[in-house]
């Protein structure tokens, strides 16, 4: 099952972010310039994916405390377990694919992960569509929260570059940690976009030597 969850209009976001950057990390030139191009190309929109799972925990608690003879629809549809072997029964997929400059689109892609259990599909897709509606009824709300969650993101990647560039080897040793600065470069990378994780680690393995 595949089904389109929301379209996001991201021009306005990026406008937001690029002018949080430039004020926030104005004296960082090398850090500035690498959060600005992770700002202006599509992997942004993981981050707006990010933040639909989020989501997806605040919609359950809110639907509950409207519904209160419904249990939690959504995690418990999609992270549903069969008794009989405790395993779970559906695969779920976010992703996103690119409509124009302006914006995104993301899907969510359910599969079960036996084929036997396919027929479980149809009980949680009305589900799935009550937790869509809810997501387009609520752009103002989505974007309102989606821009603080990019912030921090922006700012705890900065602040983990910052503290890691100022380490001597002293401190590695003294921290127990591996001298191999490798890792952590690519422990920022993740903390900002782990989709794209390899491209952005070697952006800033090389701006920072």
């Amino acid at each position: 099952m595949e089904i389109t969850i929301k379209k996001i209009n991201i021009k306005e976001i990026r406008k937001e972010m690029n002018k949080f950057i430039e004020e926030e990390f104005k004296n960082y030139k090398t850090l500035k310039g690498i959060l600005s191009k992770f700002n202006n190309d599509l992997t942004i929109s993981v981050s707006c994916i990010r933040n639909i799972l989020v989501m997806i925990n605040s919609y359950d608690i809110a639907f509950k405390e409207k519904n209160n003879l419904i249990n939690l629809p959504i995690n418990s549809a999609l992270y549903s377990v069969n008794p009989y072997n405790n395993k779970q029964i559906f695969e779920t997929i976010f992703d996103y694919k690119k409509i124009d400059d302006e914006n995104i689109e993301v899907i969510l892609k359910i599969e079960p992960i036996n084929k036997i259990d396919k027929h479980l599909l149809f009980i949680i897709e009305a589900q799935i569509n009550i937790f869509k509606d809810f997501l387009e009824n609520g752009k103002d709300n989505f974007k309102e929260t989606l821009i603080p969650t990019l912030k921090l993101n922006f700012s705890k990647a900065f602040e983990t570059v910052n503290e890691i560039m100022k380490m001597k080897k002293e401190d590695f040793k003294r921290l127990k940690l591996n001298e191999d600065i490798d890792l952590y470069l690519k422990e920022i990378a993740y903390c900002l976009d782990n989709y794209k994780m390899p491209e952005l680690y070697e952006k800033v393995k090389n701006e920072n030597n």
